[in-house]
């Protein structure tokens, strides 16, 4: 199915200045993250195929109700067609063309009258009967062919979700790999290098909000201004606009460190959509562990609308990632393998859209 990635595996080269351990740090650091967005969209793509295997067997399961409730039809129009041919068997004849009860000698013509009308309205109701029985039996072989195809497409998929399983293994395994290659002197660079990073993008998150503020307070004085964001410990002073929307925040917000790991919703780990779903069922509303299905579930808003407590993607049709927006142009996430349960600034030049639960 082509799901498995090709991760880079760097080669630490040997620096022979700190300027040159930098620059390898530097490049380190871009193939961990890249490796790792990788993995968590493989991940969710593993979450796409567990709840496709679930809708399948849902149906299996109706299936299977439905062919039982056509058995017990069949069987009881069974044995309506045992009494429908005892009952012409005792009527005289099989077709009810002749009298129920044939005459006596000397019997009247009214009563031999009387009895071909009632034997003709008995045959009548006897071929309704017969019809339904037919009907029944089509429907029977029908939910049987349709079982059938469920139960091959369902094969189908639990192949490929094993594909894809080993795949994320094998993706896993090579990131684990790569993380164990960073150590010693140029490990503590590296990890410099991505509070680096994050500090850059953090100050980018707040020239945004402040530029959006600037130019919200030129369009109307009464439009509330957007709030900078904060340091990536504090969440951003932006009220949620519904008790919903607050209590999932603030279960995103109590689960900040825990680790990323695909597949995990909770209580100790989480995936992008597992932490997504969890919160936002602390919110009082259900959805599936992936992200392409929640990016379909809901309303979709622009990126210039975004509020606190709504969702926002990457990768098509909501299926690479999804975090949860707290305001100010910062987000909660579990980010990737390797990572954690993050408030980050908000990636806007990557994400394919928003909903609002």
């Amino acid at each position: 199915m082509g799901l498995v990635c090709a991760l880079a595996v760097p080669v630490v080269a040997a620096a022979s200045s700190a300027e040159d351990l930098r620059a390898e740090a530097r490049r380190i650091t871009a193939q961990i993250n890249a490796n790792g967005d990788q993995i968590a969209a493989l991940g969710e793509r593993y979450n796409g195929a567990v709840l496709h295997l679930q809708q399948i067997h849902d149906l299996q399961r109706r299936a299977v109700s439905s062919l039982a409730a056509a058995v017990q039809h069949s069987t009881a129009l069974r044995s309506l067609k045992a009494r429908v041919a005892a009952r012409r068997y005792v009527a005289g004849s099989a077709s009810g063309g002749e009298p129920l009860i044939l005459s006596d000698a000397g019997a009247s013509i009214l009563a031999t009258a009387a009895q071909n009308v009632y034997a003709q309205a008995v045959a009548a109701r006897d071929n309704q009967l017969l019809d339904r029985y037919r009907r029944a039996q089509g429907e029977l072989r029908a939910q049987q062919r349709h079982l059938d195809a469920l139960e091959a497409t369902a094969q189908q998929e639990a192949d490929a979700l094993a594909s894809t399983r080993r795949g994320i293994e094998t993706a896993n395994a090579t990131a684990r790999s790569l993380l164990a290659k960073v150590n010693g002197r140029l490990g503590v660079l590296v990890r410099q290098e991505q509070l680096r990073q994050q500090r850059q993008a953090e100050a980018a998150a707040r020239a945004r909000a402040a530029a959006d503020a600037a130019r919200a307070a030129r369009r109307s004085a009464a439009l509330p201004s957007r709030p900078a964001a904060g340091p990536a410990t504090n969440l951003p002073n932006v009220p949620p606009p519904s008790s919903g929307a607050a209590a999932a925040i603030a279960f995103a917000r109590a689960q900040i460190g825990k680790p990323y790991v695909w597949g995990s919703t909770g209580p100790n780990s989480f995936d992008c959509s597992g932490l997504t779903m969890r919160a936002w069922e602390a919110g009082g509303v259900s959805m599936p562990h992936y992200s392409g299905a929640q990016f379909s579930t809901f309303p979709h808003v622009g990126l210039s609308q975004l509020q606190p407590g709504d969702l926002v993607f990457k990768g098509p049709g909501g299926s690479a990632h999804v975090a949860l927006y707290v305001g100010g142009g910062m987000q909660i996430a579990a980010t990737h393998t390797g990572s954690y349960v993050l408030l980050q600034p908000v990636d806007y030049s990557h994400l394919s859209g928003a909903v609002r639960p």
